[in-house]
């Protein structure tokens, strides 16, 4: 009896011993990782501050480096990965590489993310696909975002740039109708409402409306009398001037051959008018596409100014 209460007394001793020595083991891990873990955030607290730092002093490629480096080492961490992302295609943005703004923004959504943040997630991508002149994308994608966050006054958030996107397409109808709805939105007194909605309709009235160039014309115009589509894109001087170059080597082809001088008539009288018909040509439709953008820019430089001062 004093035998086995002997044994019985050693090995609960051990079983004390061992597992003080177990528990004690688990807690230097369990700190261990708690303390690696708080390295590992502090690490990635600086990698990011310091790529923000360098994203600040316009050095965008080191910092994209040092956002990338946020992105590889910490992939665990959705909050790391959300922000070193956003910032990230916010860098493209800057250099004007939109399509890989547009691919880093699409991997953040794949992440966990709030209503608000899909929506500006997706705010961020429309606004990328109308900056690189692709209107329709832009718009598609505001229309998915609606269709998702189903959340009207986020929706109304990004009339503006719908509007936007609409005047480049050149439908001023729903171009029209997003800007007011977004004034509508606003809360304004009855007066500054009033004030602003006839401005809208003064702006978009026909009369008003961006007055474009035929290509077609102005090309046909310039086949038949050099010089003639020049002149019908306001350009005079310009029209007439190639007018009478055409016109004189045409004359002084014509009298070489009349004196069979043919090799210099058809050298350097047809020769070079051929160069500077297929030159008006050309000179044509670079002008008609010139005064077509920059009677579309004018207009929508009055939208744009209009809507960003309501913001």
């Amino acid at each position: 009896m004093k035998c086995n209460k002997k044994y019985y007394l050693i090995f609960i001793f051990l079983f004390v011993t061992f597992s003080t020595k177990l528990k004690a083991n688990n807690a230097e891990k369990t700190l261990q990782r708690a303390d690696s873990t708080k390295l590992k955030a502090n690490n990635a607290e600086k990698t990011l501050q310091r790529a923000d730092s360098l994203a600040a002093n316009g050095m965008l490629i080191q910092a994209k480096i040092e956002y990338e480096k946020a992105i590889f080492f910490y992939p665990e961490d959705k909050n790391i990965q959300k922000y070193a992302r956003l910032k990230k295609s916010q860098v493209y943005k800057i250099e004007g590489e939109f399509d890989k703004a547009i691919k880093c923004l699409k991997k953040i959504n794949s992440l966990n993310l709030s209503l608000s943040e899909k929506h500006n997630i997706h705010s961020d991508i429309a606004l990328c696909y109308y900056l690189n002149n692709k209107p329709q994308l832009a718009i598609s994608e505001l229309k998915i975002s609606e269709l998702i966050i189903k959340n009207d006054s986020l929706r109304k958030s990004n009339l503006p740039l719908l509007t936007f996107c609409y005047n480049d397409l050149k439908d001023w109808k729903n171009a029209k109708k997003s800007s007011i709805e977004y004034i509508k939105s606003k809360n304004y007194s009855i007066h500054k409402t009033d004030s602003l909605l006839n401005e809208m309709e003064r702006i978009y009235s026909e009369k008003n409306l961006p007055k474009f160039k035929s290509l077609k014309k102005a090309i046909n115009l310039s086949r038949f009398i050099p010089g003639a589509g020049q002149i019908y894109c306001g350009k005079i001087t310009e029209g007439s001037i190639c007018f009478l170059i055409n016109a004189s080597f045409l004359a002084f082809g014509g009298v070489q051959i009349l004196n069979k001088y043919y090799i210099t008539g058809y050298t350097y009288g047809f020769g070079i008018l051929y160069k500077t018909y297929t030159g008006n040509m050309k000179r044509t439709e670079t002008i008609v596409n010139k005064t077509n953008s920059q009677r579309h820019y004018n207009f929508n430089k009055e939208i744009i100014n209009l809507l960003i001062s309501l913001k």
